[in-house]
């Protein structure tokens, strides 16, 4: 299942889309059916979903599956080393672009960061969001990271990492389903 959009809604800040006890116990009764094994991929940070939804018997994916916990485990792993040489650079772009976008902020994520823009004036956040990508793109035209724009939101991650190859890798692990 996935977090922002679809269990929640959209926010206009990141930390206001937090699960209600509702939703937590629908996931927990789905979680306790027998042969069912309920996992939830967001792009939030591992000590946000744990924090969440630890308590639960869920698999939790978190920065777009850079991280993973299976279910009745404590113990994340990741895909691959953190590389974060690039993210100096990154995280001054994103300052800047917040500092000339009125409603912009930025979210430092330990495997990737993003660049909201909900709050911003909607065509010129847009705009911005578009100069954002193409000068990110441009800029790490070598690195080992992607370029990616969301709903109001543009962020750098690692080459590779998104909630469809967690999906993929779900659904070999597990044929019978």
């Amino acid at each position: 299942l996935d977090y922002d959009g679809t269990l929640v809604g959209f926010a206009s800040l990141p930390e206001l889309a937090v699960p209600d006890a509702k939703l937590l116990e629908l996931l927990k009764a789905l979680a306790s059916r027998p042969g069912t094994a309920v996992h939830v991929v967001s792009g939030r940070m591992r000590e946000t979903l744990e924090r969440w939804f630890g308590a639960l018997p869920l698999g939790l994916h978190a920065e777009h599956g850079f991280w993973s916990r299976a279910p009745g485990s404590a113990e994340w792993t990741s895909v691959a080393p953190v590389q974060d040489t690039w993210r100096d650079a990154v995280l001054q772009i994103f300052e800047d672009f917040a500092a000339r976008t009125p409603g912009a902020l930025v979210e430092e994520k330990r495997a990737g960061v993003a660049w909201h823009h909900r709050m911003a004036d909607p065509e010129y956040g847009a705009f911005q969001a578009n100069e954002l990508k193409v000068h990110l793109t441009a800029t790490l035209s070598n690195a080992p990271v992607e370029v990616l724009a969301g709903d109001h939101v543009i962020e750098v991650r690692p080459h590779g990492v998104s909630k469809g190859a967690v999906v993929t890798a779900m659904d070999a692990s597990h044929p019978e389903a």
